[in-house]
């Protein structure tokens, strides 16, 4: 399997030599072509090899940075109009669940308790099929940050499919109990892992949306994480 990254910190051709070495000395890592001009590494590889685990290999041979897609670039991941511009789909996806429910609340004279599992799931059922589109590229993507995922593979490709059967579940009201204490078990997680990488301010793509859009990772994130697991609690209260 081929990924693609970005490499800041090349001054020279011989950083461009100890980066390569450095990466091919890990043994899942069959080859590296780098292309110091554009900052850009193209990484080959026998087994799927997580992004800090590279980094680790370069902070031994010098101030270099490495993260994930270097289609995504470093104006991208910062915090201006253009980082906004990225958050679009996210934004335009959560407004349409949230007047979905709000919808169907309305229309058949339900409770704020029947708006909310609405609310819940739609984002799951929503969110898990964008997942679930590009399957693979999610599971490397929700590797680079996710607790679980990073120590199973089978989890990463899994959890799509997780979310589907909690919107399902959510939607039917079946086992409601047990679909919350889940839900908040699984964005517990999730938003525990998100907030390390933001707090060591790594730039990576957040696979909330799956690969089907290029979303950069930010505090976004792990608010709608937070949210989810806030919104579980507050079932398991009113029940």
């Amino acid at each position: 399997m081929k990924h693609s990254y970005k490499i800041m910190g090349m001054t020279c051709d011989s950083c461009k030599e100890k980066i390569t070495q450095a990466l091919q000395s890990i043994p899942e890592i069959s080859d590296v072509k780098i292309n110091r001009e554009q900052e850009t590494a193209e990484v080959f590889m026998n087994e799927h090899v997580q992004t800090p685990t590279m980094q680790k290999s370069l902070d031994k041979i010098g101030n270099y940075r490495i993260s994930m897609n270097a289609e995504i670039s470093i104006s991208s991941m910062k915090k201006s109009s253009s980082h906004i511009k990225d958050l679009i789909p996210l934004f335009v996806i959560v407004g349409a669940v949230l007047l979905f429910s709000i919808i169907t609340t309305l229309t058949t004279d339900q409770d704020f308790s029947f708006g909310m599992r609405m609310f819940m799931g739609g984002f799951f059922v929503v969110f898990g099929t964008l997942k679930a589109i590009k399957l693979k590229d999610f599971a490397i993507a929700y590797k680079e940050y996710d607790l679980l995922a990073m120590r199973s593979t089978s989890y990463a490709y899994s959890y799509p499919f997780i979310e589907l059967c909690l919107g399902i579940l959510y939607f039917t009201n079946l086992a409601p109990f047990v679909t919350n204490i889940i839900t908040i078990f699984i964005m517990g997680i999730g938003a525990v892992g998100v907030y390390r990488k933001l707090r060591k301010k790594e730039e990576i793509p957040c696979a909330c949306l799956g690969t089907v859009f290029k979303v950069p990772m930010t505090w976004v994130t792990l608010v709608e994480n937070l949210l989810m697991v806030a919104m579980a609690i507050i079932m398991i209260v009113l029940m």
